[in-house]
């Protein structure tokens, strides 16, 4: 049924790198030709979305005046001391709730319980609690990260790589690998079949 089809659309085709990485650069420059198109005719006002020229010339400007160095310096500050945060909290009770159960039945039910709220409804929150100051920067951060991405995935590296016992060098190298995740975690239905044996 596939014969006729297109090589990359067909279900069993595996992209190169290269091929890959093309392929979604096509996509942001699609996206860019759209935004500009847009603008430039006139379909959306400037106040609402302004010209990619527009944007990158306001770019510029803020880069000259140092405006933007500031700005990303504090942004990078408090995204790293928030992920600083999770990841020492994240690992250790990640490596505990992968070896042994009886920390899974303590902590696991209560992170169930809160992982599926949206982090923003927890800004009002961080605000009636810590002020608007860095420390509610770093609390939103610290939620974001702490389970879904650090928490539940280390724990469940722990128990899929057989019961290790959890010395220190695998706290590192959890730690290491969690630090540099940005993307979504995947859904981790192994973990209901794993209470299940």
């Amino acid at each position: 049924m596939t014969a006729g089809r297109p090589r990359l659309f067909r279900l069993d085709t595996r992209l190169t790198p290269a091929r890959f990485a093309g392929i979604a650069a096509l996509v942001f420059l699609g996206l860019l030709l759209l935004w500009a198109a847009v603008t430039l005719t006139g379909l959306v006002r400037p106040l609402f979305l302004p010209s990619p020229v527009q944007v990158a010339n306001r770019l510029w400007l803020l880069a000259q005046s140092g405006q933007l160095w500031d700005d990303a310096a504090i942004s990078i500050y408090r995204i790293l001391v928030g992920f600083l945060l999770a990841t020492v909290v994240a690992v250790p009770i990640g490596v505990l709730i992968g070896r042994y159960h009886v920390w899974e039945a303590l902590v696991e039910p209560v992170v169930d319980f809160v992982r599926y709220m949206p982090v923003v409804a927890f800004v009002p929150l961080t605000i009636l609690w810590t002020g608007t100051g860095d420390t509610q920067k770093f609390l939103i951060i610290f939620i974001g990260q702490c389970y879904d991405r650090e928490l539940l995935p280390i724990a469940d590296l722990i128990h899929d790589a057989g019961g290790w016992p959890a010395p220190l060098t695998i706290i590192a190298v959890a730690a290491t690998f969690y630090w540099a995740a940005t993307r979504a975690t995947a859904p981790r239905s192994g973990r209901s079949s794993r209470r299940a044996r």
